[in-house]
């Protein structure tokens, strides 16, 4: 018995996702670009990012790009955590907590390059291992995907590098191409900006890694759905924050205020948009995988 219709409950997961997902931008873009820019980001994902397109449907992928944007204002143990717990739900995350391991560990090149092949792959076995517990084969998803919900869905071929960029330009453009270029600007000019104090922007590469998995999904035959790009959008959103931040001035990183009337900004503005999320309406088939 639940308090509330399966929809309903479904819904109240995806805003609280959305409410983690939205205090991580705003951590995040402090902690990168200062007060303004984390105001900038959070009120450009609830109220610039295409998020009718794909929230009424993104159960899973609200709550992986919660845990995405959580890993990147982390450090330590709880951003390598946060990532590893991202890779349960989606296999995009996979690089990407590899990524956050090579960055949070410490010691030598190779033994950081070793633990993040080790905790790369960690999630990979925790997945197989559910899948060996609940259904008996540790391949259970992907059989899957490349048996049963390809008889119902459909089978998706698989796509050359070209024609995989291909439709994953196309999914960017139906997304949001001015949103998805002014937070890709967003990342490339921060990671130039802070080019002397680090190896390499850690945002820009989380982006860069999350595109190719996808790609990577796409030329090995599954299928890119919009909602996969949520966890990307939530990233491009921070790209927002993070070129104004960039040549914000000073003293405008200086005012808290800024940060809680993002806040109040951003509640309202998801507040107007789930409230226009049909999650009474029945998923698509495809949904159910």
């Amino acid at each position: 018995m639940s308090p509330l219709p399966p929809t309903r409950s479904w819904g109240v997961v995806v805003v609280l996702a959305l409410g983690v997902l939205v205090g991580g931008l705003l951590a995040a873009g402090y902690r990168e670009a200062g007060t303004l820019g984390a105001a900038v980001a959070a009120v450009a994902f609830v109220v610039v990012a295409p998020l009718d397109w794909i929230l009424w449907l993104s159960l899973v992928d609200a709550v992986t790009a919660a845990l995405v944007v959580l890993g990147i204002a982390l450090r330590g143990r709880a951003r390598i955590v946060s990532f590893l717990l991202a890779g349960l739900l989606r296999p995009e995350a996979w690089p990407a907590c590899a990524l956050a391991a090579y960055v949070e560990l410490h010691g030598s090149r190779r033994r950081r390059a070793l633990g993040a092949v080790a905790l790369g792959a960690l999630p990979v076995i925790l997945w197989a291992a559910f899948d060996f517990a609940f259904a008996g084969d540790p391949l259970a998803t992907w059989n899957f995907q490349q048996n049963l919900g390809a008889d119902e869905l459909g089978r998706a071929n698989p796509q050359g590098p070209l024609e995989a960029l291909d439709l994953f330009r196309g999914q960017i453009v139906e997304s949001g191409a001015v949103f998805s270029l002014v937070g890709g600007v967003g990342l490339l000019v921060h990671a130039w900006r802070t080019r002397r104090d680090r190896i390499f922007s850690f945002p820009l590469a989380v982006a860069l890694v999350w595109t190719a998995a996808l790609i990577a999904e796409t030329i090995y035959g599954f299928e890119l759905h919009l909602r996969y790009l949520l966890p990307l959008t939530a990233v491009l959103a921070l790209g927002w924050g993070l070129l104004v931040g960039s040549f914000a001035r000073p003293v405008w990183n200086r005012r808290p205020g800024l940060v809680w009337a993002a806040v109040a900004a951003a509640l309202a503005a998801t507040s107007l948009h789930v409230a226009r999320m049909e999650f009474g309406r029945t998923a698509p088939e495809w949904e159910k995988i």
